[in-house]
């Protein structure tokens, strides 16, 4: 004869069970609190779409966020304990290194292209005969920032298309005033970045004429997310869990080039709009960085007076 089991015992044997399951299951750990600065800027984007995919969230990571300046501004936050991880300039991090704070690469920035056109170039007035860094001699040339990577480039440029850097005048503006100082004759020509390049070449009154990224830092890394040593060492899991967010926002970003849902993205935190965004250079992000894309940055530092010996950087990469 078979077992015969009344409603009221096969329910207690079910809330058992449930009970059981329950006390088995682990509990979820709180996430991980991680205080991160960004620059607004195309840079970023992976960052800004591994929020909003929530990859960070599937890492256990409660990613807090606040824009800077620049990656000069960020740095010594970062030194003082304000943030864990900070996206910074390659000259800036260089710089940094040098002075002797104990930096770690955790992640590329976007990658150079190796031939133009780019997301920056030096412009000036249409009817002005410049052409190479000989004519600009004599020149004034405005960048976004002195001794600046923007800076580093141009005065790199103008070296190896024949002129001498050290003849050229730089004078420091916000990259929303390159175009019109260049327009109101207050400069002759200036190293201008998107968006401000493509409302640029839009313009009848000014063109691009070099492209300094691919000419003398062809697949380089501009910009980089960096933490402190001190971070790396005590918690390497943490940044292992954010290179794996950043990852796959990287991965988003390159099938998502161009596309609406790309441009909805970068338009919500830097403020553009879709419309001039889609005339825009869109360049693929790498998924890893390594010192042949940083390295020939620190020559570049040298032979602009920046630095005063060579810094090796492979120990200062996090794998």
């Amino acid at each position: 004869m078979g077992l015969q089991v009344s409603r009221r015992a096969a329910l207690l044997g079910a809330g058992a069970t449930f009970v059981a399951v329950s006390v088995c299951e682990p509990a979820l750990a709180d996430p991980v609190v991680l205080h991160v600065s960004t620059v607004a800027i195309f840079g970023a984007a992976p960052f800004y779409a591994a929020q909003a995919q929530g990859y960070f969230t599937a890492e256990n990571l409660a990613v807090t966020t606040q824009d800077v300046q620049s990656g000069a501004v960020g740095v010594p936050a970062l030194a003082s304990g304000e943030f864990d991880i900070i996206y910074a300039n390659t000259v800036s991090t260089i710089l940094a290194i040098d002075r002797g704070i104990d930096l770690r690469i955790v992640m590329g920035g976007g990658t150079n292209g190796s031939k133009p056109p780019g997301n920056s170039a030096l412009m000036k007035r249409r009817s002005d005969a410049i052409h190479t860094g000989k004519d600009l001699e004599g020149k004034i040339v405005g960048v976004n920032g002195v001794s600046g990577i923007n800076w580093v480039l141009t005065r790199s440029w103008v070296k190896m298309t024949g002129g001498d850097p050290d003849k050229v005048k730089f004078l420091e503006l916000s990259n929303a005033s390159l175009i019109p100082a260049i327009k109101a004759g207050r400069i002759d020509a200036a190293y201008v970045v998107d968006p401000f390049m493509t409302i640029g070449v839009a313009d009848a009154a000014t063109e691009s004429f070099a492209w300094p990224q691919s000419s003398v830092f062809a697949g380089g890394q501009n910009g980089l997310w960096v933490a402190m040593a001190q971070t790396v060492e005590q918690r390497p899991e943490l940044v292992r869990a954010f290179v794996r967010a950043m990852r796959k926002g990287v991965l988003w970003v390159n099938a998502n080039l161009g596309s609406d849902s790309y441009s909805k993205l970068v338009s919500g935190y830097t403020k553009i709009e879709p419309d001039l965004l889609a005339k825009m250079q869109m360049v693929p992000f790498g998924v890893s960085v390594s010192a042949a894309q940083i390295q020939p940055m620190v020559r570049l530092m040298r032979e602009n007076g920046l630095l005063s010996a060579d810094i090796d950087l492979r120990p200062k990469i996090f794998t």
